[in-house]
C-alpha cells in the first residue's frame, strides 16, 4: 500500500479541438514496459488467463520506503468501474488506477503552470521582451520576432523545447488547461454526459476488426462502448451505448507506479534522486493514464482514427516534432501536424515537467549537447534533439 495524498502533498520548485472522430475511434498505448529498476523491487503473481482468475499481474511495491494506508477505491470524478463480462474490479487494481489518475492530473498541472509562465502576457514573457535585444525594435508576428521568443521559450522550459520544439506560435493553445478542465467534466463538449466506464480485461474485441485491442503488450486504450464486441454478445445489463471506455489491459499493472518513486525520493531523497529523477527510469502507470486521457473526444481528441500515427517514447516524440539540426539549423517544428495532436507529446511532457519542477529532483544536470544551466532530468547519456538558439525562423513549420 502507498503514500497517502503523496502527489498532493509533495512540493514542486517555483517555476519562473479538433472534431469529434465518431464511434469508431480506439487508441492503444502499447508501449513496452521498462525493465525492472534496481530500487523498486516488486515482486509479481502469476498471470492466469482463465474467466474465473484475477486478469491482473500486479506489481507490489517495495515496503520499507512506503507509509502504509487504506487503499484508494473510489472511482474518479466522471468515471465509473464498469462490470465487463468475465472480468470485475477488485479493491488492489482499483487503487492501481486511482493512484495513476491522480499522478496524471499531478503532472498536467505542473505542464499547465510551466507553459502560463511564459506564455504572452505573463510577467516573465513581458520582462524579456521589454529587455531583450534581440526582440527590441522587432514587429511581433515577423520572423525575428517569432526566434526571439523561441529562444526564451527554449531557454525557459526544457521540457516543451524538447516535446514541441519551443514553438512560440502555438504557446497559447492551453491545451494542459484543456486535459484539466474536461477530463473530469461530465458536462464538456462532445461528452455526451455520461461516465467514462472504467474497465479491467485481457479480452476486448474490437467488433469491426476482431482484434483483441489487449494483444501485443497494451497497456490500457479508449474506445467506444459500442465497439465492443463483449458487450454486444453477453446478455444482461448493459452500458451506456453514449458511453466511452477506458480499458487497462494485465501489463498495464505490471508497470512502475509513480507514487512509489515518489515515496522512495521522500524517504532516501539523496540516495535515490539520481535513479529516480531521470526520464529513463520514469515511465509509470502515470504516464499512460495521461497519454490515454488526451485521446479523448472532450480532452483533445489526439491521434483521431490514427492521424498522425500514434508515436510513443520521450525520444520519439522528440524527433517527430522537431526537425534535428542535421535537417536544417533553424529546426522546422511540426507542432500542427503532429506535437500537438500526438498524446504521447502530452504525456511526456507532464512527467518532464512535473520532475523537474519536484524540489526533490533539484540539483540534477544534464551534460550533454545543448545543456543549459538547470534543473533537468533528462538524462546526461543521450544527447537532446532541440537546439536552445537558432541564427533565424525557420519557414513551413507545419
Amino acid at each position: 500500500m502507498y503514500f497517502a495524498a503523496l502527489l498532493l502533498l509533495l512540493p514542486l520548485a517555483s517555476a519562473g479541438a479538433v472534431p469529434h472522430a465518431g464511434i469508431h475511434l480506439k487508441h492503444r498505448n502499447n508501449l513496452p514496459p521498462l525493465p525492472s529498476l534496481p530500487l523498486a523491487h516488486v515482486r509479481a503473481r502469476e498471470f492466469d488467463q482463465s474467466p474465473a482468475a484475477s486478469p491482473l499481474a500486479v506489481r507490489e511495491p517495495p515496503t520499507k520506503a512506503i507509509v502504509k494506508r487504506n487503499l484508494q477505491t473510489d472511482a474518479p470524478a466522471g468515471t465509473r468501474w464498469q462490470a465487463y463480462p468475465y472480468y470485475q474490479w477488485d479493491d488492489a487494481h482499483k487503487d492501481f488506477v486511482v493512484n495513476a489518475w491522480n499522478g496524471a492530473m499531478a503532472m498536467a498541472k505542473a505542464a499547465a503552470d510551466a507553459l502560463d509562465n511564459i506564455a504572452p502576457g505573463s510577467p516573465s514573457y513581458q520582462l524579456f521582451v521589454e529587455n531583450s535585444p534581440l526582440c527590441k525594435g522587432t514587429k511581433k508576428s515577423t520572423a525575428e520576432f517569432n526566434n526571439c521568443i523561441r529562444r526564451f521559450i527554449a531557454n525557459s522550459n526544457v521540457a516543451y523545447g524538447q516535446l514541441f520544439g519551443a514553438d512560440p506560435e502555438n504557446l497559447e493553445l492551453r491545451n494542459f488547461h484543456k486535459i484539466i478542465d474536461n477530463v473530469e467534466n461530465l458536462q464538456a463538449d462532445q461528452r455526451d454526459g455520461e461516465e467514462l466506464l472504467l474497465t479491467v480485461a485481457a479480452e476486448v474485441t474490437d467488433k469491426d476488426s476482431g482484434v483483441n485491442q489487449c494483444d501485443g503488450g497494451t497497456q490500457a486504450f479508449v474506445i467506444h462502448v459500442t465497439q465492443i464486441k463483449q458487450f454486444i454478445d453477453v446478455g444482461g445489463v448493459q452500458p451506456p451505448q453514449n458511453a466511452w471506455v477506458l480499458n487497462f489491459c494485465p501489463p498495464f499493472f505490471q508497470m512502475d507506479r509513480m507514487e512509489v518513486k515518489l515515496s522512495e525520493l521522500v524517504a532516501d531523497a539523496n540516495g535515490k534522486k539520481g535513479d529516480v529523477c531521470n526520464l529513463d527510469n520514469l515511465d509509470t502507470t502515470s504516464r499512460v493514464m495521461l497519454h490515454e486521457w488526451t485521446h479523448l473526444p472532450w480532452t483533445l481528441n489526439t491521434n483521431a482514427n490514427g492521424k498522425p500515427k500514434d508515436i510513443r517514447g520521450y525520444m520519439e516524440v522528440t524527433s517527430y516534432g522537431t526537425d534535428g539540426a542535421g535537417q536544417g539549423a533553424n529546426q522546422r517544428m511540426h507542432t500542427k501536424s503532429f506535437s500537438s495532436q500526438n498524446a504521447d507529446s502530452y504525456a511526456w511532457m507532464g512527467v518532464y515537467q512535473y520532475f523537474n519542477s519536484l524540489n526533490y529532483c533539484q540539483g540534477i544536470k544534464y551534460t550533454g549537447q545543448y545543456a543549459l544551466d538547470c534543473t533537468d532530468v533528462w538524462p546526461s547519456s543521450k544527447d537532446k534533439w532541440v537546439k536552445n538558439d537558432w541564427n533565424n525562423y525557420p519557414t513551413g513549420n507545419n
